[in-house]
């Protein structure tokens, strides 16, 4: 199905820059002065228990580094710098009968069964940016986080992809932002590969060749938050994400915070994964009290399709962000009621 709807280089830079004001980031620290390093170190174990008979259990057990630079920006009313980074992976166990967690890469024989998992696995990379006018653009190895395009933290490295972004901060409390992505490094492995999608795979051995994506959020007021993104895989999908959050104070202790996340995902193009047409929306409803909380959750999947999105991404703002990002039921007319989770506020 076409759609009149269109990412262009132009739109998506007109988009994240247009409340630009012409002044010089007068903050500016420099490159060294307003520099950071951060070294994280992450420590995952995965055991999925396969209950079916004569299929073994995964198991999986590892030590990841992550090492984050991110420089500040060169003086002058167009500053540049350079954010880089490096992962480690090491196996700590999990033999070949018990591989296929998706902690590590896998490994496959000749046989065509999986066996065990390297020793260690490790990848770099690196992002050009320059900052002008409360507007940033980035070129290269990207760390992304929005409700159509996020890169995946379930496991022990996290996902990154290679593209541009472009992001404004002209207006105090709303963020504009655009970009567009051809390739990712999935989260279990050291090289790259294209985008794709978590339920659709191209015939023909194709890839998908890029996703473009701009939007807004609002974070300035202390009751309202609220997102409006769109994105388009190209020739696969376009998507649509709303959400709109307030919470009400009921007293120094005492808060309310009901929200609304709502999800529209529509073929476009050469609609290479065929007809698409999908609604998915959740709403959720938290009780702050001190420092806990209770909320009940409605989630509800609706249309002939699943609810699809980039593969291995965490780009599912489904629920409540205080609790879980990932929806529990993606698939066509499904829905799950009640979810109830008590946290530490």
């Amino acid at each position: 199905m076409s759609s009149a709807f269109r990412f262009t280089p132009l739109f998506i830079a007109f988009a994240a820059t247009m409340p630009s004001v012409a002044h010089a980031d007068e903050a500016a620290e420099g490159f060294v002065a307003g520099s950071s390093f951060n070294l994280h170190l992450r420590n995952a174990y995965f055991n999925r228990n396969n209950l079916n008979s004569g299929v073994r259990d995964n198991r999986e057990w590892g030590q990841g580094f992550v090492a984050r630079f991110e420089s500040g920006y060169t003086p002058g009313t167009v500053g540049f710098g350079l954010d880089a980074h490096a992962m480690l992976g090491l196996k700590l166990d999990g033999g070949g009968g018990y591989a296929g967690t998706s902690i590590l890469p896998e490994h496959t024989k000749a046989n065509g069964e999986l066996g065990a998992a390297p020793h260690a696995f490790s990848t770099a990379g690196a992002a050009l940016k320059l900052k002008a006018f409360d507007t940033e653009l980035k070129a290269g190895d990207l760390f992304l986080s929005n409700p159509v395009i996020a890169g995946g933290e379930t496991r022990m490295l996290p996902q990154t992809f290679r593209g541009v972004s472009l992001s404004n901060n002209s207006i105090d409390g709303l963020l504009l932002e655009g970009g567009q992505v051809s390739f990712t490094k999935p989260y279990n492995q050291s090289g790259h590969r294209r985008i794709d999608t978590y339920y659709g795979a191209l015939q023909d051995n194709r890839d998908s060749q890029h996703l473009s994506w701009a939007g807004a959020s609002w974070s300035g007021s202390e009751a309202i938050t609220s997102n409006l993104y769109a994105a388009e895989l190209k020739d696969i999908w376009n998507q649509y994400y709303f959400d709109f959050d307030y919470t009400y104070a009921v007293n120094d202790l005492v808060s309310l915070n009901p929200g609304l996340h709502f999800y529209h995902t529509q073929d476009t193009g050469q609609a290479l994964l065929g007809d698409i047409d999908n609604n998915t929306f959740s709403l959720h409803f938290t009780v702050n009290a001190g420092h806990h909380s209770v909320t009940a959750a409605y989630q509800r999947v609706n249309g002939n399709t699943p609810f699809d999105y980039i593969n291995l991404g965490d780009s599912v703002f489904s629920t409540t962000r205080g609790c879980t990002r990932t929806s529990t039921h993606r698939t066509s007319a499904r829905g799950s009621w009640p979810t109830v989770m008590i946290l530490p506020a």
